[in-house]
This record gives structure tokens, sequence and C-alpha cells, in this order.
């Protein structure tokens, strides 16, 4: 199963993207978004946000879509701003209604109104709504400054998400190895220049990746 997101590329224009669906783990979107598991459990049972669940797995694992990690870190920063859940709430309902991939597209306040770009053309967010609205404007705004890491932005250097690689988990920047992979090998006693010398990558960069999961676990 796969969804269609658009990703914004190097500055470039947004392009869909195809994306497998659940393929972010609770534990990992806690962490970069900086909420709890248990309030992520609470959105997931109340159906504000609802992750995937893998039913006869070991403790029935809840997995993430990068669209549901994107909306997760919106509503974390909302809450943040003092808005109410119930208000985030229908601000969330409202916009997933209209403007299906809002988490991607620019929103901007003029005079009283708010509005939302979509592929060049403009259009007025309902004025029952406006009220929410402004909050996401800067969230939106955000989340794009932070990057796809988060809460762990501090290793942007060396380790990257992207929607197309991986499925969206954490990879060593410029390839396709996932950091949770290096880790495993280190903590299985495989030494940082060994795999640094297989998989052509510096050593620091190894060392990262393993801070990097030690920090997202």
């Amino acid at each position: 199963m796969t969804e269609t997101v658009e990703n914004r590329q190097d500055g470039g224009r947004l392009v869909a993207t195809p994306v497998i669906a659940g393929a972010l783990r609770a534990r990992l979107v806690a962490r970069l978004a900086g909420v709890t598991l248990r309030q992520l459990g609470y959105w997931h049972r109340t159906g504000l946000i609802q992750a995937k669940v893998i039913p006869g797995a070991p403790g029935r694992p809840r997995l993430y879509s990068w669209t549901d990690y994107v909306k997760v870190r919106a509503i974390t920063k909302l809450l943040r701003q003092g808005l109410s859940t119930r208000k985030i709430r229908a601000a969330i309902a409202f916009l997933d209604h209209h403007v299906p991939d809002w988490y991607n597209c620019p929103l901007y306040g003029l005079g009283a109104r708010v509005i939302v770009e979509i592929e060049g053309c403009a259009m007025t967010a309902d004025e029952q709504q406006q009220l929410l609205l402004p909050s996401l404007v800067n969230v939106v705004r955000e989340i794009e400054e932070e990057g796809p890491l988060g809460e762990l932005r501090e290793f942007a250097k060396v380790v990257d998400m992207r929607p197309g690689v991986a499925g969206g988990n954490p990879v060593l920047r410029g390839t396709r190895i996932e950091t949770d992979f290096v880790a495993t090998l280190v903590s299985h006693g495989s030494p940082v220049s060994e795999i640094a010398r297989v998989y052509r990558v510096n050593e620091g960069a190894v060392e990262r990746a393993v801070q990097f999961q030690h920090k997202a676990a």
C-alpha cells in the first residue's frame, strides 16, 4: 500500500513522490517530533492521527506514513503555542478536507483572510476557520526550516530523511544506508572502520549515525 505526498526538493517545485504507508515507527516519530509515545497513542485511539498497526506482531507496533509524521510535528507545535486539542482537531479536519496536502503548501495571511497557495493558484480558507489557520502559517514554515529531522536536526549534516528513500526512515546522507542498520552492525561488534570501508563512507559519519540512532531510540 502506498500513498503520494508532495516533497520540496533542493528548493525547487513540489513533486509527487510515492511513499510506503506506515514505514516510520512510533518511537522514532515521537522522538523527532518532540512528543511522548503516550500522547501519540492517545491521538491514535481518538482518531486525530491514526497509525497503521501491524496485526499479530509482538507488541502490535504502530507505524506512521511520512504524511502523518509531518502532521504530528505540526500538531505538536500548535500545542506548544497554546492551542487546545479541540481547536487543532477542527483545523486539521478542515484542512484535510479542503487542502489534503496542506502540510506542504504555503499558507499566508492577507488582511483578515488566510490564503492557501496550491499549484500557483490561491484559495481563501473558510471564514469560520480563520482563527485556527494563522497559527498554521508559522508552523508550516518552521517545519520546512527545521528540516525532516525535527528535534534531532543537529545531525542533519550526516543523517537525512526523504519520503522516497527507505520509506522515509533515517539514512546516512547521500546513501540509502539506514542509520538503524549501521547502529545494529556496531552493536554486534562490527568496527566502525570496517563499516566505513565496506560502504565507502566516512568513519565520522558512521559514528554520528550511531549517536543519532541512540538518541532516536
